[in-house]
């Protein structure tokens, strides 16, 4: 029997192992594919480009501490940007020292291999870190915002576990130096979680002096952390972040400005971020309470697959956590009135500490091994949902950042360069999205490579013909004359950006106001697309609607997509059946931009990407916009 027992403990172990290199591949795997973008253009522009040495690095660090970000993550971005294998092994290690972290926190004992139980916690931990730390692919998988939350955070919850381990026996003065030091460093980290970090430092010095206990160790790490928060929080480089945002309001003036509201909205978006967590925290205990009747012993020995080691009122103790950790993410959530900018990455950390007081409550209340297995479960379906979704996410924007780099390598200065979306260009829970949606960074990198400007074409469903920066131009010709059209003789009516019935409909209202004047020979409705050669189209002209000789016409098709199938019928009028003009599709968006497909006598197609598809139907001068659609979600 014992046998048996040895034989499944080697199975569980090695599931387990199995489990945790797959993670981390998969972190490393889509870390390596992190598209060029935000900071790591930021960090071009002040490095001017230059290559990585020890010189270099101390000179950036300087510099962003006097003049930037004085974080402590930010030197280590530099080199997660600037040296391969950095990002790629230290996000791995860093998510992983996160989940060591969080459990050990919770349960108050270091993890052993053969421990059934502490496994588990370890599944469950990472399973709901892609769940419940915010925005968590977005946060961990763009380099920047790593190093400097995710990173942080490690240090900062690994700060925490001496104390969590510590009970007030006397240390060392060798010891508790050294715990101040490590204060400082995690104090440094950042400046939104200091102010609950020191609390709960001089906090417990307080209560084990109260109850005769040695109170040095936790006031060396108290005096260590706010030391290094005050180096945060006083460097040069705060009053110059964000644009000099700090400098256009003091703190005591931020907080004024955002008042009562502001205070409403900074605890709103912790409490969405800690609500799921707590949600299925309470199921777990009502299960548990459920299960092993309404009172739970505190300490039962003889329970099978009870927690190790558990200590009398452990169920108490573990509530006292949970109510600490909300309290001190209320703190950090508070910290938010008087930041320049707020958003998720803040509360990575607080929203840690909370997941490792749950694991340290589910640690207590859930007493048999047997009963974890379903969190476990739900664990491993959560990490294996979060491959699902990064892996063909990123490797997808990643070969189209690529495209997109060698553009600009191959880009003229004084020239004009049009660049398409990613596949994705706002942000998600897994992706941060496509960082030229902002003007201020096209603008900054046509600077930095002398380019007249750069333009984004951009999916936008609103947009005339689903792509932002097309416009649609009406222009009359009145004695032989190109005559402007005023924007008020103009008004397109139309439910969305791929209606071209509606567009259609607002060139006959405007046709029916021009000819109030005498003298119209002609009215034509066109489609202006910016970098219009690189979509390589048919004809160099598009034309929506034309009024000559007394008749509008237009020629208005649709695309049908019959249930689930992957090709499109296109449905054209009679009236473009009898022209004999070629039909195209023309894919205008991320992936798909500049690809033309003529289509045959079926007049089917199937859409080669995601993005925005235009039928397009040429006469031998122009072409005719029939249909416009978009593919993929």
């Amino acid at each position: 029997m014992r046998g048996g027992s040895r034989a499944i403990g080697a199975v569980v172990i090695a599931l387990f192992l199995a489990y945790a290199a797959l993670s981390l591949v998969h972190i490393s795997y889509v870390v390596a594919r992190d598209p060029f973008g935000f900071d790591a253009w930021n960090l071009t522009f002040e490095t001017h480009g230059a290559p990585a040495t020890v010189g270099r690095f101390f000179a950036f660090w300087r510099e962003q501490y006097t003049h930037a970000n004085p974080r402590l993550g930010q030197p280590v971005a530099y080199l997660a940007y600037k040296l391969v294998g950095v990002a790629e092994l230290g996000t791995p290690v860093a998510f992983t020292a996160l989940i060591g972290a969080i459990v050990v926190l919770g349960t108050g004992r270091w993890p052993r291999l053969r421990r059934s139980r502490d496994l588990a916690l370890l599944v469950i931990a990472a399973g709901a870190a892609w769940c419940v730390l915010p925005q968590v692919g977005r946060n961990m998988l763009m380099r920047a915002y790593s190093t400097n939350y995710v990173y942080t955070a490690a240090v900062q919850l690994w700060w925490l576990v001496p104390l969590r381990r510590w009970n007030g026996e006397a240390v060392s003065i060798r010891r508790a130096l050294a715990y101040g030091v490590l204060g400082v460093i995690a104090g440094a980290c950042n400046e939104h979680t200091g102010p609950a970090l020191i609390a709960i430092a001089f906090g417990m010095a307080w209560w084990h002096r109260r109850a005769g206990r040695d109170e040095r160790f936790a006031l060396a790490g108290g005096i260590g952390m706010a030391l290094g928060f005050a180096a945060l929080f006083f460097a040069p480089g705060q009053g110059e972040r964000y644009g000099e945002l700090a400098q256009q309001l003091s703190l005591p003036m931020r907080l004024v400005q955002r008042g009562l509201g502001g205070t409403i909205e900074s605890l709103r978006a912790y409490v969405t971020y800690a609500a799921p967590l707590l949600a299925v925290l309470a199921a777990v205990v009502a299960l548990a309470r459920a299960r092993d009747g309404d009172r739970l012993p505190d300490h039962d020995p003889g329970l099978a697959g009870a927690a190790p080691d558990a200590p009398p009122h452990a169920t108490r103790d573990a509530a006292r956590r949970l109510a600490l950790a909300l309290a001190g993410g209320v703190v950090v959530a508070l910290t938010m009135l008087v930041s320049p900018k707020t958003g998720s990455r803040f509360f990575i950390m607080p929203v840690a500490g909370l997941l490792a007081a749950a694991i340290g409550v589910i640690d207590v209340v859930v007493r048999r091994d047997r009963a974890l297995l379903p969190l476990v479960a739900l664990g491993v379906l959560a990490s294996a949902y979060a491959a699902a979704r990064t892996i063909p996410l990123y490797r997808e924007v990643y070969a189209q950042s690529q495209t997109r780099m060698a553009q600009l390598a191959a880009s003229t200065p004084g020239s004009e360069l049009v660049l398409d979306a990613f596949s994705q260009v706002e942000e998600s829970w897994w992706f941060i999205g496509d960082d030229l949606r902002d003007w201020h960074k096209r603008e900054r990198i046509a600077q930095y490579l002398g380019l007249e400007r750069v333009l984004f074409r951009e999916p936008d469903l609103a947009a005339p013909l689903g792509i932002a920066g097309v416009r649609l131009a009406p222009l009359v010709w009145r004695g032989g004359a190109t005559v402007a059209v005023e924007d008020g003789d103009f008004d397109l009516a139309v439910k969305d950006g791929f209606d071209v019935e509606g567009m259609r409909a607002s060139a006959a209202g405007a046709l029916a106001r021009l000819m109030r004047t005498p003298g119209l020979q002609r009215f034509e409705l066109r489609a202006v697309v910016p970098g219009i050669q690189r979509l390589a189209l048919p004809r160099p002209r598009l034309v929506v609607a034309r009024w000559e000789a007394g008749t509008l016409r237009a020629y208005i098709g649709k695309v049908v997509r019959k249930g689930r199938a992957t090709t499109r019928d296109v449905v054209v009028p009679a009236t473009l059946r009898g022209t004999g003009w070629p039909l195209y599709v023309v894919g205008v968006s991320g992936a798909a931009a500049g690809w033309v497909q003529p289509l045959d006598e079926t007049l089917r197609y199937t859409p080669w990407g995601r993005g925005t598809y235009w039928v397009l139907a040429c006469a031998p001068d122009e072409c005719w916009v029939v249909a416009a659609t978009r593919a993929g979600a």
